[in-house]
């Protein structure tokens, strides 16, 4: 995934999910994907619809969790 090396985009993707998951155990599953995007992540973050459902699919948490355990580069001088 072209995510995997910006953390702050993985932290984002992760907000996004997490505000899907909560609206999603609150209405024990009654709103559809596309009501919670119109009414609680696109007036946030502004971001298309197409990009909100490939957040979605993003395994952000094992990717951010992969870039946290592999070393920084190292300085050259």
């Amino acid at each position: 995934m072209r995510y995997s090396q910006n953390r702050n985009k993985l932290l984002l993707i992760i907000d996004i999910q997490e505000i899907f998951l909560e609206e999603k155990e609150k209405s024990r599953g009654g709103f559809s994907n596309r009501f919670i995007y119109n009414e609680k992540i696109y007036p946030v973050y502004r971001i298309a619809e197409n990009t909100f459902y490939e957040y979605l699919r993003t395994p952000a948490k094992k990717l951010l969790k992969k870039l946290d355990e592999t070393p920084a580069q190292m300085n050259l001088f």
